[in-house]
């Protein structure tokens, strides 16, 4: 997600297949078109995919990156999505969001 917290419509959202379930990490780019709030401090977003991932990107290409203190855009991905559950929105910043990009 693009924006993190910001969690509105028409916002840029990259899409990962969670692959502690046998996905394959990031799949799809696409645009949030609804946001509601869910009970239990969840959300309930609707997205209209734009694209699908043309390069691959889950833990095995991340996995390198993620005890790195660098600064590149992979390793904050790595941090940001594989220290937790992959089931969440998070916020990234514009060189994230230009790698992330980059796949498709």
């Amino acid at each position: 997600m693009y924006g993190g917290w910001d969690v509105t419509a028409g916002a840029t959202i990259f899409v990962f297949d969670s692959d502690h379930r046998g996905g394959s990490g990031l799949c799809a780019r696409g645009l949030i078109t609804s946001v509601e709030r869910a009970p239990e401090h969840r959300w309930k977003v609707q997205v209209r995919i734009e694209a699908p991932a043309c390069r691959p990107l889950g833990r095995g290409e991340l996995q390198s990156h993620k005890e790195l203190d660098d600064g590149r855009p992979e390793s904050e991905i790595a941090r940001k999505l594989y220290r937790q559950a992959t089931n969440k929105f998070i916020a990234i910043g514009d060189a994230e969001a230009a790698f992330l990009a980059s796949h498709f």
